[in-house]
């Protein structure tokens, strides 16, 4: 008996143990398996980003798609460029996006947490963060940077993030960035918001949806550099349930037969905003309006659609520049006169600054630059490689000609700098020029730049006289 009951004992301890380890398998099963992927809306999404983990973009996978869980908060420092395939927040998380330079993150989708109104998501982009993506969609989300947010509305899930470009449900807050969204589904505004959207100081560009811009309850726009150029396909393309607010100056732009209007039209303290100007303009087809120059980033284009060879750097009138890139016609010519100023479809003058890189590299029609007179900057690889380049003028403005800028131009022996200010010169901006170029320079001058055409890989034979 006492064997039996010994036995028994055993036998249910082992029952037991038995019971609990299956017991922890079902408890522990699901947990292995959010350690692996999620799927959320018939998208999943690979990698888990850990709590309270600042990740560098060079820590991560190019094209993966990454998830944060539950009341996680995650950071991303972009320490170079990178894309991902996609970011999904789950309940009442948190993102971080931040740079230690000027990068970009590149979504092949975007940032999504499905429902953002039962969600309390929140995402952050600041420092000098740029961002391509399909859509933003959280509950609060919070743009300050110095960078260019671009949002096609493209490749979003079947949900509410399908009708935005930018959702916010609780706050879209969007100070000092250039924001251009396009909205991929006419049934909703292209930048929403259930309780406030928010814009100060910055240069945005919503379209493609039936609003511009639309909030249920409160929109507020201000700051002196603050340009909103804003299309529907409804009438009413900036909409403010119950407030709408602005202070001076503020610039607005709508399609022909738009309009800007709001329940109540305040003033930034609270007033009826009796003196407050908006000026909605009929917008032009490269997006700009009287006084209202086409967004930073924009590449101008004529009637047609075909690109006019310059790109805004700056949209703030009366400030406004552009950097030359050369049109298809321009690639064409064997002599090329960079203007000092050029205009838009509405007339806002722009300032003709800089030479993107690589604009003409190797281009091998040109045979003669001469640089406009507001030229400060000539870009990386600008001209490089111009197989019959011979004469290139250099502006009275230039401060910096970046690297191989007009390296390996074989022919190029003639190369007047006009400029007094010129500081910097790349390596090899002039590596592989011939050995019998001349450097004319400004009087005075000889020395100085000699030492920087030298390091910029000038031939040893050249010469470089005033």
């Amino acid at each position: 008996m006492k064997f039996y009951a010994k036995n028994l004992s055993r036998f249910g301890a082992a029952a037991f143990s038995i019971f609990a380890v299956l017991l922890l398998a079902l408890i522990v099963s699901p947990v292995k398996a959010w350690a692996g992927d999620w799927t959320q809306d018939g998208v999943t999404y690979n990698v888990e980003l850990k709590n309270g983990v600042t990740y560098n973009a060079s820590q991560l996978t190019a094209n993966e798609t990454y998830w944060v869980d539950q009341v996680n908060h995650v950071t991303i420092n972009l320490d170079k460029d990178i894309t991902l395939g996609g970011i999904y927040l789950s309940c009442a998380s948190s993102i971080d996006i931040k740079s230690s330079g000027e990068h970009k993150l590149t979504l092949k989708r975007g940032i999504y947490t499905g429902y953002a109104s039962e969600t309390r998501n929140i995402i952050r982009i600041s420092d000098c963060v740029s961002l391509d993506a399909g859509y933003l969609s959280g509950n609060s989300i919070y743009i300050d940077t110095t960078g260019t947010i671009n949002l096609t509305g493209k490749n979003a899930p079947d949900t509410i993030a399908d009708l935005y470009a930018l959702w916010g449900y609780n706050i879209v807050s969007i100070k000092n960035a250039t924001v251009k969204a396009v909205a991929d589904n006419s049934r909703k505004s292209t930048i929403g918001s259930r309780y406030l959207i928010e814009i100060n100081n910055a240069n945005v560009t919503a379209s493609g949806g039936s609003r511009g811009l639309s909030c249920a309850n409160d929109i507020k726009i201000s700051g002196k550099n603050t340009v909103v150029n804003a299309k529907g396909s409804d009438d009413a393309i900036v909409y403010g349930m119950y407030a709408f607010t602005l202070s001076k100056p503020l610039q607005i732009t709508t399609p022909s037969g738009g309009k800007i209007w709001g329940y109540n039209i305040l003033d930034a303290n609270g007033n009826n905003a009796k003196n407050v100007v908006i000026k909605a303009n009929n917008a032009a087809y490269d997006g700009s309006a009287p006084g209202v120059p086409s967004a930073k980033g924009t590449d101008l284009k004529d009637k047609s659609g075909k690109s006019r060879g310059y790109v805004v750097t700056n949209a703030v009138a009366g400030k406004a520049t552009v950097a030359y890139k050369g049109s298809a016609s321009d690639k064409k010519k064997a002599t090329i006169t960079i203007p000092a100023t050029i205009k838009d479809a509405s007339g806002n003058t722009y300032k003709v600054t800089s030479v993107k890189d690589k604009a003409f590299q190797g281009n091998e029609v040109l045979k003669t630059i001469k640089g406009g007179s507001n030229i400060e900057t000539i870009g990386t690889k600008a001209f490089y490689n111009c197989k019959n380049l011979g004469t290139a003028a250099i502006g009275k403005n230039v401060k910096t000609i970046k690297a191989s800028a007009f390296g390996d131009d074989a022919k190029l022996k003639k190369v007047t700098i006009t400029s007094k200010k010129l500081k910097t010169v790349g390596a090899k901006a002039f590596s592989g020029n011939p050995g019998s170029a001349v450097y004319t320079v400004p009087k005075g001058k000889v020395a100085a730049y000699s030492k920087l055409l030298k390091n910029g890989g000038i031939n040893s034979k050249a010469k470089v006289t005033e």
